[in-house]
């Protein structure tokens, strides 16, 4: 069963098409599982800093690459924290981002005189023949939606014609398999709280900012980014399905 869901992972999810396209989230989920499997490893390793500093360096290299995923970065650098036997690994977890972010931070104030991503500013998408000057689509990041908006728009987001959910069903049995682990104090728990912590407000970003599921794509890209982590958990419920 559990080679079933790795098989089921890399072919039935949006890892598959993502995987053969040029795109940035299929590297941010390559990069965001190593960081997870390194923290983790860290864990029950000697010199243990070693391992906290290269899951950091992946971390924030998905950060540097897609900066939603600060929510991840976020809340396992505060799963560390809240661990007193391993708070005083935080520094060695964001020490890299000074390799990592800073020097993207640098770059967005260099070429625009704001640290603010690129991407966020709608006033650098105004010229002749942009398609942000129709009015008919608006700038991810570049606005507030209302609440109203947000919940249908975040629902629509998980259940509608581009769901999420929709188009990677195989995301069902890993949330029963995140929940029952968290339920039952299974081990890796404080990582799949964390996990869920950081997609929900990875959701609730996407759903204040944005109004185009991710735009003309295969369902919505911004979150194959989870699927690697998702996926991890649904072997703590394997052994049910096998019965």
């Amino acid at each position: 069963m559990r080679l079933w869901i790795t098989a089921a992972t890399g072919c039935a999810t949006l890892l598959l098409p993502y995987s053969t396209t040029l795109n940035v989230h299929g590297v941010v989920a390559a990069f965001l599982f190593l960081g997870f499997y390194l923290l983790v490893r860290s864990a029950s390793v000697e010199h243990s800093n070693r391992f906290v500093f290269l899951a950091g360096l992946a971390f924030s290299l998905c950060v540097a690459m897609d900066h939603a995923m600060a929510a991840f970065y976020a809340t396992f650098c505060l799963d560390l924290f809240l661990r007193p036997e391993r708070r005083k690994q935080v520094i060695w977890f964001l020490l890299p981002a000074f390799v990592t972010v800073a020097p993207t931070l640098a770059y967005y104030f260099a070429i625009s005189g704001s640290f603010k991503p690129v991407a966020a500013r709608p006033e650098l998408f105004k010229y002749p023949g942009s398609i942000w000057l129709t009015g008919k689509e608006a700038l991810t990041g570049g606005h507030l939606n209302s609440v109203g908006f947000a919940v249908r728009y975040g629902f629509q987001c998980l259940f509608g014609p581009s769901g999420f959910l929709v188009y990677n069903p195989a995301l069902l049995l890993a949330i029963y398999g995140m929940g029952w682990t968290i339920w039952h104090r299974l081990k890796f728990w404080r990582e799949a709280v964390a996990t869920l912590a950081a997609s929900l407000l990875m959701l609730t970003y996407y759903s204040f900012n944005s109004t185009n599921f991710g735009g003309f794509a295969y369902g919505i890209r911004w979150f194959v980014a989870i699927l690697f982590v998702f996926c991890f958990y649904a072997g703590a419920v394997a052994d049910h399905l096998a019965r």
